[in-house]
């Protein structure tokens, strides 16, 4: 698992700009029978709207425009009143639009989000929606549905890390068992072993130098930032997934939804 304040945007997505800005565009004209184009300020908050039906709050907004202001990213991260989060850790979110049919609407949100201007894109929870009629109505129920589910899924998520901090793993043992079991299992590969060990034994930040369980998957996750971001997610999944059945016999983390789009 990453933990990250923000989402990762890669590339160019064009200027920032303040929400001043994306109010005062232009009304977007309809290109063919079936495209009806949705202003970008109704589509932030009709997301704003909904993520805090659940109670979410999303802060630190941004918003990026391209040179002919036909295509939109904005991001943002949440924080929710019965969902706790470790230091340096919280939910991101982001929502890519356009108004001339190039790309359809979509939103990501969970604590893995990454998004490259080549289209490429990765979160653990996506919602993607053509602009067409009935489209505005179809994103807000789709969001409510993820921002219920969400609250679930980021206290076990939290649960579980608190978890694997209480979890003793200074057993040099137990941790070859578990690498070699890893491979096993193509959580990572036979080659990425030496590389996962080296993070364990020489942590790359302080709070990760602990003998316990959850400093244990930061030297996994340590050595797959070195790879494609967009693979991040199913490995942290498959991860999660093998550290609980391997240790704790099962529990596996639930993942909603997530997307890669090339």
């Amino acid at each position: 698992m990453v933990a990250t304040n923000e989402t990762s945007v890669m590339g160019k997505w064009g200027r920032e700009v303040e929400f001043g800005e994306i109010q005062a565009l232009e009304t977007p004209k309809k290109l063919g029978n079936r495209h009806y184009p949705i202003n970008f300020d109704s589509q932030v908050e009709v997301i704003d709207r909904s993520i805090r039906t659940w109670d979410w709050r999303a802060i630190n907004w941004k918003y990026y425009l391209d040179n002919e202001d036909q295509k939109m990213l904005c991001t943002w991260t949440m924080s929710h009143p019965n969902v706790e989060y470790r230091k340096n850790h919280t939910i991101a979110g982001f929502g890519v639009f356009s108004t001339n049919q190039k790309v359809a609407t979509i939103v990501g949100t969970g604590d893995r989000c990454w998004l490259c201007s080549n289209g490429m894109y990765t979160a653990d929870h996506i919602y993607r929606r053509k602009s067409t009629e009935n489209a505005l109505e179809d994103i807000r129920n789709n969001l409510w549905d993820m921002m219920g589910d969400l609250v679930t899924v980021s206290k076990k998520i939290t649960d579980d890390w608190s978890r694997w901090d209480n979890h003793d793993l200074s057993s040099k043992t137990e941790v070859s068992d578990l690498l070699i079991e890893a491979a096993d299992r193509n959580v990572i590969n036979w080659r990425d072993i030496p590389h996962v060990r080296k993070h364990w034994l020489e942590p790359e930040h302080q709070e990760f130098k602990g003998r316990n369980l959850a400093n244990f998957v930061q030297a996994f996750t340590s050595h797959q930032r070195t790879k494609s971001p967009f693979s991040m997610t199913s490995f942290s999944t498959n991860l999660h997934r093998f550290i609980n059945n391997r240790v704790y016999g099962g529990d596996e983390v639930e993942v909603l939804n997530s997307g890669r789009n090339g």
